[in-house]
């Protein structure tokens, strides 16, 4: 059990997904996986936030398709993710690359802190829906805290919709027992 100040934090390592801790899984992330880099540049281009001064933020950057994509037309991109699997295969792309604007963070949302001029923009995919709801409403407070005004949170996850139903007459939803 963890003690001190923090304690009652949650780890986002243990909330990240097993496979994304697995150095198997990661290895073959890329091939089944496409971030959409190439529309995700054009858009914040569109929204004026990507340029060669802008700086980035990749929230759960992963293998880094987001990041190194975003490298060469920007300034500055901060690459962070909680899983060290990721983040190894992340180094080995960036190192292939022969970019040097990119930092690489092990954090997460609850435990990254930004250093430095504020961020234009802060992306994500794929990485917000492995905190519990009260855990989202801190790391979106925190996000803000991040981006210069006017900056821009791109966000893209997964969220499940629904409509709710009534329990039909026999269901033990919401019956009683005396």
């Amino acid at each position: 059990m963890t003690s001190g100040p923090d304690a009652w934090r949650l780890n986002e390592t243990l909330t990240a997904g097993r496979e994304n801790l697995d150095e198997d899984h990661v290895r073959r992330y890329d091939s089944k996986e496409d971030a959409g880099a190439a529309g995700e540049l054009a858009l914040l281009g569109r929204l004026g936030v990507l340029g060669p001064d802008s700086c980035i933020v990749d929230l759960g950057a992963g293998t880094g398709q987001f990041t190194l994509a975003v490298a060469a037309r920007c300034g500055r991109v901060i690459a962070v993710d909680v899983s060290p699997a990721m983040l190894a295969r992340l180094r080995d792309k960036v190192s292939g690359a022969h970019t040097d604007n990119v930092e690489i963070v092990q954090a997460g949302f609850l435990t990254y802190e930004h250093r430095g001029e504020a961020a234009d923009a802060v992306y994500s995919r794929l990485a917000l829906h492995h905190l519990p709801d009260f855990w989202k409403a801190v790391a979106i407070a925190r996000v803000a805290e991040m981006l210069r005004p006017g900056g821009v949170f791109r966000l893209s996850d997964v969220v499940y919709a629904f409509t709710p139903r009534r329990p039909t007459s026999g269901s033990r939803a919401g019956s009683r027992t005396r």
